[in-house]
């Protein structure tokens, strides 16, 4: 077939990730990151995982992250009134033609029945791809774009030193959240909690 599909775990022909695949993923630990009150991550960050996610982000298979919305959604407790996601940086949005940060905070919401709202903004042109652990550290520069309330959900794809989750709860809080969680779809070597 010309355009089949493939598992972009393991390559074999699949419409998305396949069982074997799935079988293979390893559920990720708790972790704390400052200024979010949870956070859920789905999966450990390993080589099948990055595989599936970098299909997701820069292979064009919006699918994959769309078919996260249940899973996350499921790790999300009460009391979330709003979803908003970390906007991906002015060029990955561009080279890829899409945020998937917003995709995954679109499922996510539609899963739980709420609202998607964009309430980050990036004040500089930055990506966290390529750089070292104490420029990630640094995080995303983020802004709230109005004054917010509420519990809020953001979303992401891979949390790594949490740098941008934490710039992101820090900057809704001081528009106005009384709390924010958070969830991912895999989780970088995250200390235990």
């Amino acid at each position: 077939m010309l355009f089949e599909r493939q598992c972009p775990g393991c390559g074999k022909p699949a419409p998305a990730v396949c069982a074997g695949c799935v079988d293979g993923l390893t559920a990720a630990r708790s972790r704390s990151i400052d200024g979010v009150d949870r956070v859920g991550s789905l999966y450990e960050y390993d080589p099948l995982v990055a595989r599936i996610v970098v299909a997701a982000k820069n292979g064009g298979r919006r699918s994959l992250l769309t078919g996260f919305g249940r899973p996350l959604a499921d790790l999300v407790g009460p009391g979330v009134e709003a979803v908003t996601w970390i906007p991906a940086s002015t060029l990955h949005r561009r080279a890829r033609g899409y945020d998937q940060g917003r995709l995954l905070a679109r499922a996510v919401a539609a899963a739980l029945g709420l609202p998607a709202r964009r309430l980050l903004e990036r004040t500089a042109p930055d990506t966290q791809h390529g750089r070292d652990r104490a420029h990630r550290l640094a995080g995303a520069s983020l802004r709230p774009l109005r004054p917010v309330s509420g519990r809020l959900l953001i979303v992401d794809d891979v949390v790594t030193t949490g740098a941008s989750l934490r710039h992101g709860a820090l900057a809704l809080r001081a528009a106005g959240a009384t709390e924010v969680n958070a969830v991912t779809i895999a989780s970088v070597g995250g200390p235990p909690t």
